[in-house]
């Protein structure tokens, strides 16, 4: 009879606690995200600039004649978070390897503004970039946001040949030169 009694009494005393309302917290748990990707239709990413040769003897090659008819783009996906007292952007940037310096000419990038196909905070493209073997900043201030994906989304890329101030025409080869571009996305960190 006893416990009967003890029983009764835990009974009522958790009924007392509960009211006509409750409530418990729910986490949303949003991953970090930094996906870069570069797109061209019909897959193959290798292109090439194919220079016009001089039609009178005595002309030098003219290297704004370099053209091609690929059409590269720069999609990607961001995430950021804020850490302490910044907050995280992200930057793409772009280099070259192996070095080119030795090549009388210098290779440019140049990134479009986006293609409007994404959301949220977009990067700004930087000028032409005169590629090197040393990272340089090609867009900047991107915070959470994607372009879209494939070909026709995100920041078509250009490249364009100019003649290298001091450059040595006894430097040219005929042939193809091989040369990689690596695109790379990565925090930028803004003190607030």
């Amino acid at each position: 009879m006893l416990s009967i009694m003890l029983v009764g009494t835990v009974s009522q005393s958790a009924f007392a606690q509960d009211n006509s309302t409750d409530n418990h917290d729910v986490g949303l748990t949003i991953p970090e995200v930094a996906l870069l990707d570069l797109e061209k239709t019909g897959g193959d990413l290798d292109i090439t600039l194919t220079f016009t040769a001089p039609n009178e003897a005595g002309e030098k090659l003219d290297f704004s004649t370099a053209s091609t008819t690929d059409e590269v783009w720069l999609n990607y996906s961001s995430i950021v978070g804020v850490s302490g007292v910044s907050v995280t952007s992200r930057k793409v940037t772009v280099k070259a390897s192996p070095s080119i310096s030795t090549f009388p000419a210098d290779l440019k990038v140049i990134a479009a503004a986006d293609a409007s196909n994404g959301d949220g905070t977009i990067g700004t493209p930087t000028a032409a970039v005169t590629l090197t073997d040393s990272d340089q900043d090609l867009i900047t201030g991107i915070g959470s946001a994607y372009t879209g994906t494939g070909p026709g989304n995100g920041h078509k890329l250009t490249y364009t040949v100019a003649a290298k101030t001091g450059g040595d025409y006894a430097d040219l080869r005929y042939g193809t030169e091989k040369v990689t571009v690596t695109y790379t996305l990565s925090d930028d960190t803004v003190a607030l």
